[in-house]
């Protein structure tokens, strides 16, 4: 048995948190060969310091949180159908060989805020291929938020596997937008006391909510209430600021904590040749943990 992270996924994509349980290896192992499993490996950067170091750089680049997951793919399969997802990815090939399909966004699902369904092979056929190549040990493939791609094991021989280094999930001016605009309709519903009454009785009883009617002059009260924040947002600035300490606030939430080496129990010295064979071995880590 293996404690983990981990977990087997056939054809769904999305990801999971990692729990921390014990698995059986031996259904793990005959799942991947039999079913032709891939094997996920959540956050790899929890677990070593190399990919945390990665994660940890880009993260300071791109100014938003980073996530990793590393997958493993049995000889001729394919993971996962045809998808989109919600962040931008780096594929990185770490062993073996896979071949990867990318094609242009859906018209009206660009820089998507949600990841999609699975596609079956006829609904994405018209999608002109942006790259259709195999990637090997060493290769990168960068895939910007809303591409379309696939991947499967390219030879019959060989299993692969990659990690997919995420980045820009819900960091886009659309977030800041929805931030602010809900907290200037919260302010704009505290100060006006009239907005809050109560919508008369017979309101669902009007289907037409005609002019002369109770249900009609609530509709009418509602779009002047409509313009009135509306001409407020113009003045916003203050609350787009507030949006954007909301958004570095998040990031401190998300940030990634130490890597695994920072926990592990410094090297004790006395004596009087305590310097001498401290300046020997590598230097203790010292953690502040807050």
């Amino acid at each position: 048995c293996g404690r983990v992270g981990a977990g087997a996924s056939g054809g769904g994509g999305g990801g999971e948190e990692a729990r921390d349980v014990i698995i059986d290896a031996d259904a793990l192992m005959r799942r991947f060969r039999e079913d032709k499993c891939s094997l996920r490996v959540l956050h790899p950067q929890t677990r070593h310091d190399g990919m945390w170091k990665i994660l940890a750089t880009l993260e300071t680049f791109f100014g938003c949180a980073t996530g990793c997951n590393v997958y493993c793919t049995p000889p001729n399969s394919q993971g996962f159908a045809p998808h989109y997802d919600d962040i931008d990815a780096f594929v990185c090939q770490i062993e073996g060989e896979k071949r990867w399909r990318v094609y242009e966004p859906l018209e009206d699902e660009q820089y998507p805020r949600v990841s999609s369904k699975n596609f079956t092979q006829e609904e994405i056929m018209h999608q002109r291929v942006l790259f259709d190549g195999v990637l090997s040990a060493g290769d990168v493939l960068y895939m910007p938020r809303g591409a379309i791609h696939q991947a499967e094991c390219s030879r019959g021989d060989e299993l692969s596997v990659h990690a997919t280094i995420s980045t820009n999930q819900l960091n886009a001016p659309a977030d800041l937008l929805e931030m602010s605009v809900g907290d200037m309709l919260q302010d704009f519903i505290n100060t006006e006391k009239e907005c809050r009454k109560s919508l008369p009785r017979t309101f669902l009883r009007d289907q037409w909510a005609q002019d002369g009617t109770e249900a009609g002059d609530a509709v009418e009260r509602v779009v002047e209430f409509q313009r009135e924040f509306l001409r407020r947002m113009t003045n916003g600035d203050e609350y787009i600021n507030e949006a954007r300490n909301r958004l570095g606030a998040r990031l401190m939430l998300q940030r990634l904590p130490p890597p695994p080496s920072h926990f592990a129990k410094s090297p004790s010295y006395t004596g009087p040749a305590a310097a001498r064979k401290m300046l020997e071995k590598a230097p203790p880590r010292v953690t502040l943990q807050l």
